[in-house]
């Protein structure tokens, strides 16, 4: 576990979903946990970068701590205050159910949910923005694409309808963080997150020219960028044609961690590493460290 957490270098590229408690049996506040459903983690991994969401389905009702101020965005290696990601309201307001999302890989697309609320005014239409923090190398904007650099990785951002405006001339430079944002000037519009590694590109130039040549379509509210067809708010969106599954057999998938669904049984790998975690008698769980390697271990 400690070589997994310390060694990013070696983990290399992967992606990782888990399922996590928090879809109701009745309302936000009553009916208890479902043991069945799930709110679906998904998160694409490298050395220089994170990007990642929870991913809500329309329609499925959450338990009030699964919808509060879900986050998604990116995160670099090498500093921890360097990250872009979506925001409703700037100052201090919860918000619940904020955003439907749809990722494959290092491409993630966000759009504002219109049922959301924000306490304490109960808002039902804060303003969408997106933070850049200050801390990041380059930021520079072509063709309503916003690009950035910071240390080995590329990351560029698009608000597909609309347009958008800084919060100030000096855009993410400013000396309070809380100005470091856009603001889209439709609220509605699905937003495009895109990492990669920089060595992926000659440089960041040959970058910049493969996002904007990357084919957007936008119409009667549906997205189609990349591999992914996006319904926003109305249905579960599409990878490869293929509706994404919130509720696979596993609850932890990623080529270091894999656990069956409702099975307790959690195996982890690195390497000639391993160790199992039994969780299936819960007043008992047992740890074993160097179990041989079965077919339910992941592959690295």
């Amino acid at each position: 576990v400690a070589s997994l957490a310390t060694d990013s270098a070696g983990r290399g590229v992967y992606a990782a979903a888990s399922r996590r408690p928090g879809v109701s049996n009745g309302t936000p506040t009553d009916g208890g946990v479902s043991k069945t459903k799930s709110v679906f983690k998904y998160s694409f991994v490298t050395p220089s970068y994170i990007i990642g969401a929870l991913i809500a389905k329309p329609g499925e009702v959450y338990d009030n701590a699964a919808q509060q101020n879900r986050w998604e965005g990116i995160t670099y290696a090498g500093d921890i205050s360097a990250r872009i990601h979506p925001q409703l309201a700037l100052e201090g307001p919860k918000s619940y159910n904020n955003f439907f999302s749809l990722q494959d890989r290092n491409v993630l697309i966000v759009k504002k949910n219109p049922d959301v609320k924000v306490q304490p005014t109960e808002d039902s239409s804060p303003f969408t923005y997106i933070y850049f923090s200050s801390s990041l190398d380059q930021l520079s904007e072509e063709g309503g694409w916003i690009f950035v650099q910071e240390g080995s990785a590329y990351s560029a951002v698009k608000v597909v309808s609309g347009g958008y405006q800084w919060l100030t001339g000096k855009k993410n430079k400013n000396a309070d963080f809380r100005d470091n944002f856009i603001r889209l000037n439709s609220d509605s519009s699905p937003m495009i997150f895109i990492a990669n590694e920089a060595k992926d590109y000659e440089n960041f130039a040959k970058f910049k020219a493969a996002v904007k040549a990357q084919k957007i379509t936008y119409e009667e509210d549906v997205l189609t960028f990349s591999t992914l067809t996006f319904y926003g708010e109305t249905q579960l969106g599409e990878i490869n044609g293929k509706v994404l599954n919130v509720s696979p057999s596993l609850v932890y998938d990623s080529p270091f961690m894999r656990s069956t669904f409702g099975s307790g049984l959690i195996y982890l790998r690195k390497g000639n590493l391993t160790e199992t975690l039994d969780f299936s008698n819960p007043v008992a769980p047992i740890k074993t460290v160097g179990a041989p390697v079965t077919s339910s271990f992941p592959t690295r």
